[in-house]
């Protein structure tokens, strides 16, 4: 009798504490499965839609998929490793992704720049990130274990980054074949400058290739076409197949930069900032980048969240991270799209001064030059020096891009041969995710404005202040590029990358109000029930947003064909802006999708 009673007294504590572990371990399985439910939801719509399942296109763009990805994590593990700081290391892991997209760009680029053999430099560019991977790997110490659950951390966003994968990837899913989609000409010179650069380095000039030469006008843009190819070599796959697939990586990883915006300078919970990434990846203007495809601002995109990501780590923490990391970020969107250097221009400025006021208020001196101090001083100078070298075109490219941009913006510059007679002035709604037209649609704007407001209204002051100078300046440009003739190129690139951040702040916004209510409850108050309309309205903008992403997804179709290179009597040159076997059109245009001729102006 003694022995049972001592049995049943040493299981009891076992018992008692058994049922919150397994009630934890419920928990954490329930949010797995909420999280893999996101891409399987967004599949069996696509089979409802379009009966799509198991297509022909399936093992290709898997392939392709799968190929770009490992080329980015391979190429992107040593910059997560040495640049990421403290603050952003609970999302190394991820980082990863687009910082090798950028890296392999880039170091690709110097290779052809230097007439290295593409059939060489790949494998030098592989083999060194491995070495260096490794040898990282066995120096340094692994990162410490970071707070954040894995779900919220590394699930949820791969969830989320497969659900806008499937979607930009739908027109090839129902071609039956991995392909180009849209009917943006400009797709067919980056697929031909991308299959012009495996075979020749980017200044060349190549008759026997599907296009001659990259035009001129693109000169700073030749490394954003060097993953392109490479994922095409290293998949087996023709250009043309693994265009669908670069696209959508490049989509999901711009998302998660928003992603990473709304969880560390705007200070968002995990959940909030997993709502922006879906918000503003599953958003109709940022979704038509892939599928009109508008392949230079898909890079673009990437970049800009980065870089005002990095902007805030550099103004809040000097050092040789911040500013490594800083560097690689504008660099991207210097090459990808040099206008968009406005934006972290904005906020560095903005930023720079208010820390330069507390400094001095402070009675210290602000000083962002320790960042290059100490032993390494003279491996930056060295550094600066044999990129501004090496990269003197890719330089000379963005000078003359930008000085003739602002030429042409001036109130006297002429803007003819930055605009198109296929490209209108799109309602402004659209790039907010909402529908184009109704007075409805206008009250929506209102209300996303208000949350906005919001978000930066409970964000820290050395936050929402640039960051607030750099939308309003974004719209106020817009409102001067709309009231501008010939200026649609300008003002459908502004709001392009407006958008994306009026609906983080929205999202940052309503969830905020959101939690204010959760953490008063129960108490009775006006809060929740301003809580419940953010509510509301969150879910509503959420599922109209995504509706007419349908819409326009239901839309756009396949464009070009499944061979890499036309007959010789067929090849065409720069000048001729539909090439045969990159341009079959074979549907009409998408309504949502934007298209303009060949890429002067791109």
């Amino acid at each position: 009798m003694a022995a049972s009673v001592d049995r049943a007294t040493l299981r009891a504590p076992r018992a008692a504490g058994a049922a919150p572990r397994r009630r934890g371990i419920a928990r954490v399985w329930l949010g797995v499965a909420a999280a893999l439910a996101v891409p399987i939801g967004v599949a069996a719509w696509e089979r409802v839609d379009f009966g799509l399942w198991a297509t022909p296109a399936m093992p290709d763009v898997l392939r392709a998929s799968a190929v770009a990805l490992a080329l980015f994590a391979l190429c992107g593990y040593v910059p997560a490793r040495t640049l990421v700081p403290r603050e952003l290391a609970a999302h190394a892991t991820l980082l990863a992704l687009p910082l090798g997209a950028i890296a392999s760009a880039l170091e690709l680029a110097v290779l052809g720049l230097l007439h290295v053999p593409f059939g060489v430099s790949l494998p030098l560019v592989l083999g060194g990130n491995a070495v260096s991977a490794v040898a990282l790997r066995v120096r340094r110490r692994p990162l410490a274990r970071p707070a954040e659950p894995a779900r919220t951390r590394l699930l949820w966003p791969v969830c989320l980054g497969l659900a806008i994968g499937v979607v930009v990837l739908t027109p090839s899913l129902r071609a039956g074949f991995a392909t180009v989609p849209g009917q943006n000409g400009d797709a067919v010179l980056a697929v031909g400058s991308a299959e012009l650069v495996k075979h020749a380095p980017p200044t060349a000039i190549r008759p026997d290739q599907p296009i001659d030469r990259i035009p001129l006008a693109w000169r700073s843009k030749y490394p954003i076409f060097y993953p392109l190819a490479a994922t095409s070599e290293l998949s087996g796959l023709s250009v043309i197949a693994s265009f669908g697939a670069v696209c959508a990586a490049l989509l999901a990883l711009a998302a998660f930069g928003f992603l990473l915006l709304a969880r560390h300078p705007l200070r968002a919970p995990p959940a909030v900032a997993l709502a922006a990434m879906a918000l503003v990846g599953l958003q109709r203007v940022p979704v038509s980048f892939g599928l009109a495809p508008f392949y230079n601002q898909l890079w673009a995109l990437l970049a800009l969240p980065l870089t005002l990501v990095a902007a805030w780590a550099f103004l809040r923490a000097p050092g040789g991270r911040t500013a490594g990391l800083l560097a690689l970020a504008a660099v991207a969107a210097a090459f990808a799209y040099p206008l968009m250097l406005a934006f972290p221009a904005a906020y560095l400025a903005v930023g720079g001064w208010r820390a330069l006021r507390s400094a001095r208020a402070a009675g210290r001196r602000a000083d962002w030059r320790a960042a290059l101090r100490g032993p390494r001083r003279l491996a930056w100078a060295a550094g600066a020096v044999g990129a501004l070298a090496v990269c003197a075109v890719l330089i000379r490219g963005v000078g003359e891009k930008t000085i003739s941009a602002a030429a042409a913006l001036s109130p006297w510059g002429d803007l003819s041969g930055w605009s198109g007679s296929a490209l209108p002035y799109l309602p402004f709604p659209r790039f907010l995710g909402l529908p184009d037209g109704g007075g409805w649609a206008w009250l929506a704007v209102a209300a996303i404005a208000l949350a906005a407001a919001w978000g930066l209204a409970r964000a820290p002051r050395a936050t929402a202040v640039p960051l607030g100078a750099t939308v309003l300046g974004a719209l106020a440009f817009a409102l001067y590029f709309r009231l501008r003739a010939q200026a649609q190129l300008f003002y459908f690139k502004d709001l392009g990358f407006a958008g994306p951040l009026v609906v983080t702040l929205a999202v940052v916004g309503a969830g905020d109000l959101i939690g204010r209510a959760r953490a008063r409850a129960p108490a009775p108050g006006r809060s929740r029930w301003v809580a419940g309309l953010a509510a509301a309205g969150l879910a509503a903008v959420a599922v109209t947003s995504f509706v007419a992403t349908r819409r326009d997804v239901a839309g756009t179709f396949e464009q070009a064909s499944t061979s890499p290179t036309p007959s010789p009597a067929a090849r065409p040159t720069t000048s001729s802006p539909t090439p045969p076997s990159l341009g079959r059109p074979t549907r009409p245009a998408a309504p949502c999708s934007p298209t303009r001729s060949s890429g002067s102006t791109g």
